[in-house]
Formats: structure tokens, sequence, C-alpha cells
């Protein structure tokens, strides 16, 4: 083999080993405050930023794993046409 064809043959052993990198997943929770002993946990609901309204499905998804978290911190869902006590912003992003 020449020196043109080593350097492309690095070339793509470079190129095709970034195809087969490790996949990681990873998880940011932000928290603001702690949540009173004494005050009963209420209810919850999401709210999605303007960004996010095209998003339905991808965001609906989120809101489904979120919510057994939050009904396990004693959480439960607004009724329809009342006001909730915290409402819950999601977000995800996949970045390569």
């Amino acid at each position: 083999m020449n020196r043109r064809e080593w350097s492309l043959a690095a070339a793509s052993v470079l190129a095709l080993s970034g195809c087969a990198g490790l996949r990681t997943v990873e998880c940011e929770v932000t928290t603001f405050g702690t949540w009173p002993a004494d005050r009963p946990r209420g209810t919850y609901a999401f709210e999605r930023l303007p960004s996010q309204q095209a998003q339905g499905r991808d965001s609906d998804q989120l809101e489904a794993w979120a919510r057994p978290a939050l009904e396990a911190a004693g959480f439960r869902p607004v009724a329809a046409g009342t006001a909730p006590d915290v409402l819950v912003q999601l977000g995800a992003r996949i970045t390569r």
C-alpha cells in the first residue's frame, strides 16, 4: 500500500470508530427549596414551554415517566378546571 491508501484507510477507521462509540445517558434533576414538613403534598400540573408545544408525543412520554415519581412523593394530578399547587416543567435533550 502506498501512503495515500494508508491515509485513506486510517481516515476510514477513525470515521467508523465514531459511529461505534459508547452511548451514554445522563440525568440531571433540579429542585428548588425544601418542601415544608407540615405542608401536605398538593396537586400538580405539567407546564410546557412554547418550544415544547409542537413536541406533543415526546412531551407526553416525558410526563408519563415523571407521573409515577410525583405520585410516589405524595402529589396528585390537578382536577380539570382548578389551579394546581405546583407546576412541573420537564425537558430532554439528545446530543451526539
